[in-house]
């Protein structure tokens, strides 16, 4: 769990996390040199699990992400971020039964509702389950929530983790070298609760992330089917994104 200036919505997302009925985990919450009371929510909690990285200057989400993933020790690596919720206390138990059944599975992904700053329900997300319909359709659009996913760390470390150059897609950047590895999965139920703020990204964040979804999937156009219409779309996002 990444950290900054969270502190309206960390304790909930963590106690989310520790009321998980799966419990043979470790909890790494990186604070990424908050200049509000996040740290000190944080620090009130006492649970043994929580590993609590400091950093006293901001050093961005991906260099945050990827200290995490490689002072993991676990097998798998479960996201979530410090202003989401996982509703289900069964959410981790679920995946991880997933990947029991499904060896060759890297990544799996969750249905989540769509909440807002008050927590109140706008929405709900729910993308394809199954590997086929995933992969036929990741270069079109990223069908996987970020704050629900759980994947392999040793898959996502040979890769190259997230990646710089991808900033505001990192995330889809990782799923798409991840799918050269294994398969895909979103487990079919709501499990968790997305949190969108009215100005949590802004538009100059939202052209450099199309731009840089178009640059990914041209990369990716002989790995993933699809890669014709994909192309129309993410220009078309573009397009309308200017006006």
């Amino acid at each position: 769990m990444p950290v900054f200036n969270a502190a309206p919505y960390v304790k909930e997302a963590i106690q989310s996390v520790l009321d998980q009925t799966f419990q043979d985990y470790e909890f790494i919450i990186v604070d990424d040199g908050s200049t509000d009371a996040s740290l000190q929510v944080i620090q009130s909690f006492t649970d043994p699990r929580i590993k609590l990285i400091e950093h006293h200057t901001n050093a961005g989400l991906i260099a945050t992400l990827n200290e995490g993933l490689q002072r993991a020790d676990g097998e798998f690596i479960a996201r979530i971020d410090a202003d989401d919720i996982w509703t289900s206390k069964d959410k981790l138990a679920k995946q991880l039964e997933h990947f029991d059944h499904s060896p060759d599975c890297v990544l799996v992904g969750t249905w989540a509702t769509v909440i807002d700053e008050d927590g109140a329900v706008h929405g709900k997300i729910r993308y394809p389950y199954e590997d086929a319909a995933i992969r036929n359709n990741l270069l079109m659009k990223n069908y996987f929530i970020h704050p629900s996913v759980m994947f392999k760390k040793e898959a996502a470390l040979a890769v190259g983790g997230f990646k710089a150059e991808e900033k505001h897609v990192e995330d889809y950047g990782l799923w798409l070298r991840l799918g050269a590895r294994g398969t895909f999965a979103n487990i079919s139920e709501y499990l968790m609760s997305y949190r969108v703020h009215g100005a949590s990204v802004s538009r100059q964040n939202r052209m450099e992330q199309i731009r840089n979804s178009f640059i990914l999937i041209k990369q990716f156009s002989s790995v993933y089917p699809n890669y014709t219409l994909a192309s129309w779309k993410w220009h078309l996002k573009l397009f309308l994104e200017q006006f």
